[in-house]
């Protein structure tokens, strides 16, 4: 069975977060690690329990969201691409394996769906659309290494965009 969580707003974010904490007896403060979440905007409530999971052991907030030495930042890459910032995307996806490329991908475009979704997105509004569209084109039917390689060149060609807007 495969459940889909929806992402959180920013209250639903700490109200979330809080209750876990409560669940899982976790008595560390949690400001530091809500305004990080805010900031950084995280919204998937797993991606949020496995940041709490680490802040509880003592982590601080960036340190527990910094992902493994095998994965790529797709936080990094979506900052990059919506401040038009072709370098940050590079940097990360340099470190991309054909394997990584699916789910960057989802990642990436569900940022781009919970902007659109949003009362106020955190990003022109205009280049939301134009964003999805140009990523959901991408075929699943390609092998990981193209889908990987077709990817790069829509992140460059976003990077493009948000840095004329």
């Amino acid at each position: 069975m495969i459940y889909s969580m929806l992402p959180l707003k920013h209250k639903e974010a700490e109200n979330f977060l809080h209750w876990a904490a409560e669940k899982a007896s976790i008595k560390r403060d949690l400001d530091d690690l809500i305004e990080y979440i805010h900031r950084e905007g995280v919204t998937s409530p797993s991606i949020m329990l496995s940041i709490l999971e680490k802040y509880a052991a003592g982590m601080h907030p960036d340190k527990a969201a910094a992902p493994s030495p095998t994965s790529v930042n797709g936080m990094r890459i979506i900052k990059g691409i919506t401040s038009g910032e072709w370098a940050h995307c590079r940097s990360e996806l340099d470190r991309a394996t054909p394997d990584d490329a699916r789910l960057l991908r989802a990642q990436i475009l569900g940022y781009f769906k919970q902007q659109l979704l949003e009362r106020t997105p955190q990003v022109s509004t205009k280049l939301i659309p134009f964003s999805i569209e140009k990523l959901a084109d991408i075929s699943y039917g390609l092998d990981d290494a193209s889908q990987l390689a077709l990817l790069c060149s829509r992140i460059y060609e976003l990077c493009l965009k948000f840095h004329k807007a």
